[in-house]
C-alpha cells in the first residue's frame, strides 16, 4: 500500500464523493460522472486515481464484456487507517520511560497547576510537579474550573521553578513565556512545548474552562502516547 497515494485520494471531496456511494454500490464511469455532475472524463480521471491508490478495483462485465465497474476495497481503507493508527496514536514510549514529570507557566497560577492536576488524574502512579517562572498566587477561577470536574486544588500553592524538591526527567512548558525560561533552569531534561492561551488575560470563567478542557485532552494524549493511559479511558 502506498500510503501517499492513499492520503491524496481521501483528501479529494469528489474522490470521498464516489468513494462513500461505492460503499453502496458498483458504479460505471457514467454513473460517477453523474454523481459528480461532471464530465466522463473527469469522472474517469477520479477512478483511475482511485484504481491506482488501490482504494477501488475494477473488472468488465460478464454480460456484455463492455462495461467497466468500479467496486470499494473496504480492507484498503482499513489498512490506511489501522496505519495511521499506528503511527499517530501508538504509545511512544513504554510506561514509567519519564518517571518524573514538571509542568511550567510564567506564574504557576492556572496552566500549570491544571495540567498538574490532570496529570495526577489520569496518571496517579507517575511523579508530577509544577512550578512558575515568576509565580504569584493560584487564581480563584482555577480552583473554580477545576473543582467544577471533580478535582480539588484547595491545598495547591504556586510555586518557583528553584523550589521544586525534584529534578524531573522531562519538562513540558505550557505557556509561551515559560518556554524561554526552561532551557536556563533545567539543565537535561527532555523538553516539550505546548502553547496554551493565558486565560486570566480575559479573565473570564469561560477562558479558564477552555484552558482546562484544552490541557485535559493535551495531558491524556501525552500519558496515552507515553503508555500510562489506554486509549479508552
Amino acid at each position: 500500500m502506498d500510503i501517499h497515494k492513499v492520503s491524496e485520494v481521501l483528501s479529494q471531496p469528489e474522490r470521498m464523493q464516489l468513494l462513500i456511494e461505492l460503499r453502496r454500490r458498483d458504479l460505471t464511469a457514467h454513473e460517477a460522472s453523474k454523481i459528480l455532475r461532471s464530465s466522463a472524463s473527469a469522472a474517469s480521471y477520479h477512478l483511475r486515481m482511485m484504481s491506482d491508490a488501490g482504494v477501488i478495483r475494477s473488472h468488465r462485465s460478464d454480460f456484455d464484456g463492455r462495461t467497466m465497474y468500479y467496486q470499494y476495497v473496504p480492507e484498503m481503507v482499513e489498512g490506511y487507517l489501522a496505519s495511521l493508527q499506528s503511527t499517530l496514536l501508538a504509545p511512544i514510549d513504554t510506561p514509567n520511560a519519564y518517571p518524573v514529570v514538571a509542568f511550567i507557566c510564567r506564574a504557576n497560577s492556572a496552566r500549570s497547576q491544571m495540567a498538574e492536576a490532570w496529570a495526577r488524574y489520569y496518571a496517579p502512579q507517575l511523579r508530577v510537579v509544577s512550578a512558575g517562572v515568576e509565580p504569584s498566587t493560584i487564581n480563584p477561577l482555577t480552583r473554580d474550573v477545576m473543582a467544577e470536574v471533580g478535582i480539588d486544588l484547595m491545598h495547591h500553592e504556586a510555586k518557583q521553578i528553584v523550589e521544586l524538591d525534584v529534578t524531573p526527567d522531562v519538562v513540558i512548558s505550557v505557556c509561551d513565556y515559560a518556554r524561554t525560561h526552561v532551557e536556563r533552569h533545567f539543565a537535561h531534561p527532555v523538553t516539550y512545548h505546548w502553547s496554551i492561551i493565558d486565560p486570566a488575560i480575559a479573565g473570564t470563567i469561560h477562558q479558564f474552562r477552555i484552558a482546562r478542557d484544552t490541557l485535559r485532552e493535551r495531558v491524556r494524549n501525552y500519558m496515552y502516547q507515553h503508555g500510562l493511559l489506554r486509549a479508552n479511558e
